[in-house]
């Protein structure tokens, strides 16, 4: 199994979203972009997903910081890959100490916006 690993988008790496609300058209015009990548792998949008279209798959493992689907806990994923090419995700939350990582991030002169969006997940 090939990967193409990029934070935005095969378009822009850096600021591009790829969202679950991304046209399907849009997705498969990305995954040919990247073949002969079976896979792409990205994060800027913090939003877990999982596209599997006619030309590969999407996979965003979600955010352990700044969420932002609307649930304040970490998210991430295990993505496990076997032999034959097939795999299976593990998605999970976690619980931290948002009050305190909130409270480190004001300190450290950040935005508030930055942290106190930990609260909501948004």
């Amino acid at each position: 199994m090939e990967f193409y690993i990029t934070h935005g988008s095969p378009k822009d790496h850096l600021a591009e979203y790829v969202l679950p609300s991304t046209p399907e058209k849009k997705k498969e015009d990305y995954l040919k972009q990247v073949q002969p990548c079976d896979m792409m792998i990205l994060g800027h949008s913090h939003i877990g997903m999982l596209f599997r279209g006619d030309n590969g798959i999407i996979f965003n493992p979600g955010s352990v910081g700044q969420p932002r689907d609307g649930d304040p806990r970490a998210s991430a994923a295990i993505l496990e890959i076997h032999e034959d090419g097939s795999f299976e995700n593990i998605w999970f939350r976690v619980d931290y100490d948002i009050t305190s990582a909130a409270r480190h991030m004001r300190e450290a002169g950040l935005p508030h916006y930055l942290y106190e969006r930990l609260f909501f997940g948004e």
